[in-house]
């Protein structure tokens, strides 16, 4: 039976020469999928990172104007370093606004990639001249919840309760208002599945956030905010908080920070709550902050007496009694500045902040964790650089924490001209370097006791072809979570993109990762393991309306001294646009069969506007996602959206509490979107009493 499924889904290849289009939200849709899915892959994937990421493509959907656009908006884009940010500036004050978006090759600063990728979330316009106050107002309303009930929903015998308190319903509230270019403010309130609301002494939704911002037009106050933000600098080594994916495949790992960014995101980590401010003089700017944040902590009584904190929980997750006992029990504040100098082709910058929480962090016992910071007070101070010169780039951080740690980075980028790059980057963290407020390019999450190097190759050998590589070495020198020794290993990611006309292109990805592990979760004895996956992309879009992929993945995973693992997964997405009524269809077939987990394979799947998620399919079964926004008004749109699994050959979906006693899931989602658009001329209310009085 298996052979015969694989055989029927292989039939799903008939429609490969088909593919998806190339309007920006969708490319931009398709690079950040792939970006999650190599996060996913490498266990450093989280809430944050998606909703980041899913803002990402709705701000291709409604693109700035190069002409009007401040550096601030520039930099909120998080895709253009300073530097290109202030050639843009310093071009469009010499020589006046951009006529063509072909204009931009002239900023020396900006290569053909880089032009490439701003256009996806810019386009050239007139500046309005007088009308330059914009109301733009977003409301959201979404309802999601899973079929059959999860065990954590239904009381087990000998229990007085379910062991989740809330509903199987997942609710989200989000309020986005913009008086552009100058003032924006939002909402956020959402519950997940399981938690209780307005119920167990949760007078509201489980989190609520929102932030006002203000951006004054003259002055040396750039911008000021108040409530919810994350705060992004250098290379992420001595403060970066949420979304940080590198651009790796793109040759390089070089981050671009967006400073201070005020944020909705619903997920319950990763950002800062307070008070932030910057100030510019010039080529002079001054980041100031300070954050107070609730957090989950796990506790235990040291043979001192005293009360230590031994793991933060970062999931957000409060349905349990367990869960509910850790919520808001650790109190974290924060507080830094960071000052920058930018010229066209140099950068520096250099930050402090103090991290204090309300309960110390401790030594449990677990020897993994012996280096981490057992104070409950971190002052980190880091400086950073960015300097160009032709072709030529070099990058770079240290940082320094008063846990008597040290961290590093330093980076080669050379443009080879015609599509060719080279980039060279190596990294090196003392075991006391902690990653709790920073998220600098590494192999793991906690980055303390790694270094590594990292080499990058960009080839176009032909005008239709593009060859990417690289090669990420890597070593930790203390032990990681169910790594019993030091370890090391390499991973090299490869692609291979053939663009045969304008609508198609086919796209070869070859992953190999071989690195030190364990030989199994209850031994300790060492082994070698070895990652191998290819997979096969194949695009096309045959008219405006229709688009359709094909994506085919085979795994193989092997130990020196332990079973054998292989998968394989073909998936066929197919989207249609339907203009009279204004309807979108997006559907997702996939059929998936692996020996375990180990060969387990990730694949993005399409969502709500402001939703992600990229799971991991291992065992042998099917899924299938359909997706449909339709238009109710001409500011109204709502989305359907229905994910359907079914697994072969076992009796259940996922374990513990969200076990369901049934071999398939069904998950549904209901979304409502309010969009408000008004212009605003400046002297209207004078001319109203004008008109008034006459």
């Amino acid at each position: 039976m298996r052979q015969v499924r694989r055989l029927v889904v292989a039939l799903l290849l008939v429609f490969s020469g088909f593919a998806e289009g190339q309007e920006p939200s969708e490319t931009v849709e398709r690079v950040v999928a792939e970006m999650l899915e190599e996060l996913a892959a490498e266990e450093r994937i989280g809430e944050a990172d998606e909703e980041m990421a899913a803002t990402l493509i709705a701000r291709a959907a409604d693109p700035l104007n190069l002409n009007l656009a401040s550096r601030r908006d520039l930099q909120d884009l998080g895709i253009l370093t300073d530097n290109q940010i202030e050639a843009i500036i310093r071009r469009r004050e010499l020589v006046g606004q951009f006529v063509a978006p072909q204009e931009l090759q002239t900023i020396q600063n900006l290569s053909f990639t880089d032009i490439e990728r701003l256009l996806l979330f810019t386009f050239v316009g007139e500046a309005e001249g007088e009308q330059l106050r914009r109301l733009k107002v977003d409301a959201i309303a979404r309802l999601q919840r899973t079929w059959p009930k999860a065990r954590g929903f239904v009381r087990q015998p000998n229990a007085d309760a379910p062991a989740y308190i809330g509903s199987p319903f997942r609710s989200l509230l989000r309020l986005d208002v913009k008086v552009e270019p100058r003032l924006r403010g939002g909402l956020t309130a959402e519950t997940d599945a399981g938690e209780p609301l307005f119920s167990h002494g949760t007078s509201t939704a489980d989190f609520v956030g929102g932030f006002l911002a203000f951006r004054p037009e003259k002055g040396p106050v750039s911008q000021a905010i108040v409530g919810h933000y994350v705060a992004q600098f250098g290379q992420g080594l001595g403060l970066w908080t949420g979304f940080a994916a590198d651009n790796s495949m793109e040759g390089s790992v070089e981050r671009t920070g967006r400073g201070l960014t005020p944020t909705l995101s619903a997920s319950e980590y990763g950002y800062l709550r307070g008070a932030a401010l910057s100030l510019r003089h010039r080529q002079f700017t001054v980041d100031i902050f300070a954050s107070h944040t609730d957090g989950d902590i796990s506790t235990f009584l040291a043979d001192d007496g005293k009360t230590y904190g031994s793991t933060i929980q970062n999931d957000g997750y409060h349905r349990t009694a367990t869960e509910r006992s850790q919520r808001h029990n650790l109190q974290q504040k924060m507080a830094g500045a960071y000052a920058t100098f930018v010229d066209l082709n140099l950068k520096i910058g250099t930050g402090y902040n103090i991290w204090h929480a309300s309960v110390p962090l401790g030594f449990d016992g677990d020897l993994y964790q012996k280096f981490n910071p057992q104070t409950d007070r971190i002052h980190t101070l880091h400086a950073d650089y960015r300097f160009g010169f032709r072709q030529i780039k070099l990058f770079g951080e240290m940082a320094y924490q008063s846990t008597d740690a040290l961290g590093g980075m330093q980076g080669l980028d050379i443009d080879l001209m015609d599509g060719n790059s080279l980039s060279i980057a190596y990294r090196r963290f003392g075991r006391r370097y902690s990653t709790l407020n920073q998220n600098p390019h590494s192999r793991s999450s906690s980055a303390g006791g790694e270094s590594g190097i990292f080499v990058g190759l960009n080839i176009a050998p032909l005008p239709k072809v593009v060859l990417r590589a690289n090669v990420n070495v890597y070593r930790h020198e203390w032990l990681k979570y169910l790594k019993y020794y030091p370890t090391r290993g390499y991973k090299l990611r490869s692609d291979a993109t053939y663009a045969l006309s304008r609508y198609a292109s086919l796209v070869a990805k070859l992953r190999h990762e071989r690195a030190d592990d364990t030989l199994d979760d209850n031994n300790k004895q060492s082994d070698r393991m070895r990652r191998t996956s290819l997979k096969i992309s194949w695009t096309h879009e045959p008219s405006q309306r229709l688009r359709l992929a094909t994506h085919a993945e085979r795994v193989w995973f092997a130990k020196d001294h332990g079973a054998a693992s292989d998968g394989f997964m073909i998936v066929q997405q197919i989207a249609l646009a339907i203009p009279h009524p204004d309807l979108n269809i997006g559907l997702m077939l996939g059929h998936f069969d692996t020996d375990s987990y180990d060969s387990r394979i990730y694949a993005y799947q399409p969502d709500v506007l402001y939703s992600m998620y990229t799971p991991a399919y291992s065992g042998n079964g099917v899924v299938g996602v359909a997706k449909l926004k339709y238009a109710l008004a001409r500011n109204v749109n709502l989305w359907l959206w229905g994910n359907y699994l079914r697994y072969y050959g076992q009796d259940h979906v996922s374990s513990g509490n969200n076990l369901i006693d049934k071999p398939h899931r069904f998950e549904g989602k209901i979304q409502l979107q309010i969009k408000l658009y008004k212009a605003m001329r400046r002297g209207l209310a004078v001319e109203l009493r004008k008109n008034n009085s006459e």
